[in-house]
């Protein structure tokens, strides 16, 4: 009885024991750590413990903590160097003014491979510390370390999560990328410094995550962004067809849509308007003549669409109808370069068997080493990838998909760590050749299938590039 009159004394008097620890208040916002060695080399992981010291509080015990675009915003306001660490005399201004009523702040310091991360909370109303923690270890365990430290701050043990137990050079690096991401400009090097790191350590966790986050954003902004440009383009092809409308008034309309058509991308919208303004016979007006333009952007769309052969009478067409035209000079450059290519893919026709023979030649001769066991089934495959890989590179787009196809087929369940890039790269290839036909609803069916099993080597392989090159419609 007396045991639990004295606990309800202490309850009372709003004191427990150190290791029943207090929730701090809420919500709290994570400061960068301070770098205590001053070597600007080490700066990154002042966002990066920040970040990982985030997710730890929230994981642990689900606290509510501000989000790292609101601190960044506070700092930022108040004209501080966020990537550094904040002092402790700024650190209350930040917090109260990103609406924390808690603040997290920590420091690191180095010495040769050995690391000290220490950590405190502070209530902000009171500028009192709450409570303080720190750790001392190798480098190589800096994320037991800051699990560690977390455990220590909170008092609580931390819930699993999949996370590297060892940081290896690779990992430090990925580390270190992640980290730089936090501090980009743009949201395009956001995503490039988190995919570099992701080269680095395939399975980091944190890259993993503000990816996944970044790109699900960017992605509903595009839908928003599409959803307006349907709009806007759809009223203006309602006003071109309005015949109350005056014809000086349709010319400029037309003008406009054609060139936001253009550069969203919406090729074939672009093909069927500029066929349908042409056939109108809208007078010309102020810069330039509504007529041309139409005539060229229609030039431009079939070769977006990959319609060849409706390029080269689109183009020539336009060359004899504007012979003093503004856009002469590039259509005809253009098609100078559409007829080389036509005849390079038609020197190529002639000389494919040749080359497909050597291959051929060549892998069975492999083939033969393999069976009396001085070869390796790798040396095989990598023929099979050099006939699609070459039929790519000869423009042979036909027999590039049929080659490529064939090389995923056979090797896909090899099992083999070399041929793994090879046949991500083989379904980029194949991917380019059925774009390059025009056969765009495919090249999406197989782009999107390739970026759901393997997205990092298909970045890596180029395929985001690609894809941007599409039509939109």
């Amino acid at each position: 009885m007396k045991t639990f009159s004295a606990a309800l004394v202490l309850l009372v008097l709003g004191w427990m024991p150190s290791n029943a620890a207090a929730r701090p208040p809420e919500p709290v916002a994570v400061m960068p750590f301070k770098n205590l060695n001053r070597d600007a080399k080490l700066d990154w992981l002042s966002l990066g413990m920040a970040e990982t010291m985030m997710a730890d509080l929230k994981r642990a015990g689900g606290l509510k903590v501000v989000e790292r675009d609101q601190i960044s915003s506070a700092i930022a306001e108040l004209k501080l160097q966020r990537a550094v660490g904040v002092e402790a005399s700024t650190a209350v201004k930040v917090g109260r003014l990103a609406g924390a009523r808690s603040v997290v702040l920590g420091g690191f310091q180095a010495a040769g491979r050995r690391i000290r991360i220490t950590a405190r909370f502070v209530e902000v109303e009171t500028g009192i510390i709450k409570k303080t923690a720190k750790v001392t270890g190798s480098l190589s365990a800096i994320f037991r370390l800051q699990d560690e430290l977390a455990r220590r701050l909170l008092g609580v043990r931390l819930k699993s999560k999949k996370r590297p137990v060892k940081a290896t050079g690779k990992l430090l690096k990925a580390y270190e990328l992640f980290s730089k991401s936090l501090v980009a400009n743009s949201d395009e090097q956001r995503i490039k410094y988190l995919r570099l790191a992701l080269e680095q350590q395939p399975d980091f966790v944190y890259a993993l995550e503000d990816l996944a986050k970044l790109e699900k954003r960017l992605k509903k902004y595009r839908k928003a962004s599409d959803e307006v440009q349907r709009d806007r383009l759809a009223r203006l092809e309602r006003l071109l067809k309005d015949d109350k409308v005056p014809a000086r008034q349709k010319t400029m309309t037309a003008m406009t849509l054609m060139g936001q058509l253009m550069g969203s991308r919406r090729y074939r919208t672009l093909y069927r308007m500029a066929g349908e303004i042409l056939r109108a016979g809208l007078p010309s007006g102020g810069y330039a003549d509504v007529n041309e333009t139409a005539a060229y952007f229609r030039f431009l769309a079939a070769q977006q669409l990959k319609r060849k052969d409706e390029a080269l009478r689109l183009g020539e067409a336009y060359l004899s109808a504007y012979p003093g035209g503004a856009y002469f000079a590039a259509v005809d450059q253009q098609l100078k370069l559409m007829i080389d290519a036509k005849r390079r893919q038609e020197q190529n026709r002639t000389e494919v068997a040749k080359v497909l023979a050597k291959i051929d030649e060549k892998k069975k001769k492999l083939q033969k080493k393999l069976v009396e066991g001085r070869g390796t089934p790798a040396a095989v495959a990598a023929q099979d990838f050099s006939a699609c890989s070459k039929m790519l590179s000869m423009e042979l787009y036909d027999l590039a998909i049929e080659k490529c196809e064939r090389f995923v087929k056979e090797w896909r369940d090899s099992g083999l760590k070399e041929v793994a890039e090879w046949l991500v790269i083989a379904q980029v290839f194949q991917i380019r050749a059925l774009a390059e036909l025009g056969r765009f609803e495919e090249a999406k069916a197989l782009a999107e299938k390739l970026m759901k099993s393997a997205p990092e080597r298909a970045r890596r392989a180029g395929l985001d590039g690609i894809m941007t090159t599409w039509p939109a419609d």
